[in-house]
């Protein structure tokens, strides 16, 4: 509310002019759902999507607004994604604007996907065995390497390294945390090359995953590549 009581404006010594505004109240337009009232804002509880607010109440737990162009927005709880050992991801599906968890291979390899265990990695010959995990992690340490996947097995091995040293290359499983057995392995020779296409590799859901080097054979550093197919 706002009052001006008089305004006096002296044009000359003999001349004055007096104007005098009553005491009013004034309203504006804020528009739908928004009122504004001799100074005072009042919101339409809630305000519609339509009008610059949510349309929605007051918030859950866990939870987001989710755009849609008829509805306006709505209020989607996001799941709970935290087993580690499943590697769970959050999914976004567009057509029902919903999330829910997904169990994903560490690599992001998916089935009846090829992964790149090894993508020219350097390999040195200061230690008896060096590790390889699918994150890309080559050490001397074993349990540095173990890489959690979901339920998958893992066939037809290719692997390629840079000199003619004949080096063997197995893929281990087990827990994460123990020693592995290496039983899936790849013999490379003075061909360079090396592939095994009859045996596998299966892990059940939390298992981990690396592969073993015997780089004490090696004359020197090499670069290895090697590749194998997720074929459940």
């Amino acid at each position: 509310m706002k009052t001006i009581r008089s305004i006096t404006k002296v044009f000359a010594p003999s001349f004055a002019v007096l104007l005098v505004w009553a005491q009013s109240a004034y309203a504006l337009t804020g528009g739908t759902g928004i009122d504004v009232l001799n100074g005072e804002i009042n919101l339409q509880t809630p305000v519609l999507a339509s009008s610059g607010g949510t349309g929605t109440g007051t918030p859950t737990d866990d939870s987001v607004l989710v755009g849609n162009a008829s509805s306006g927005w709505t209020v989607t709880t996001i799941p709970d994604c935290d087993d580690t050992s499943q590697n769970d991801a959050l999914q976004y599906t567009s057509s029902n604007g919903g999330f829910s968890c997904r169990q994903i291979a560490a690599t992001g390899g998916g089935v009846n996907g090829k992964i790149a265990f090894a993508s020219n990695t350097k390999i040195d010959d200061s230690d008896s065995f060096v590790y390889i995990g699918a994150n890309g992690v080559v050490t001397a340490t074993e349990a540095e390497a173990q890489v959690p996947f979901a339920a998958a097995t893992f066939e037809n091995i290719y692997c390629y390294i840079s000199s003619d040293d004949s080096v063997t290359v197995k893929l281990g499983k087990g827990t994460c945390g123990d020693s592995f057995t290496y039983a899936h392995s790849v013999s490379i020779s003075s061909s360079q090359t090396g592939s095994n296409t009859t045996g596998s590799t299966s892990l059940t859901a939390g298992q981990c995953l690396s592969m073993r080097v015997n780089s004490a054979l090696l004359s020197g550093s090499v670069f290895l590549s090697c590749t194998m197919e997720r074929t459940a």
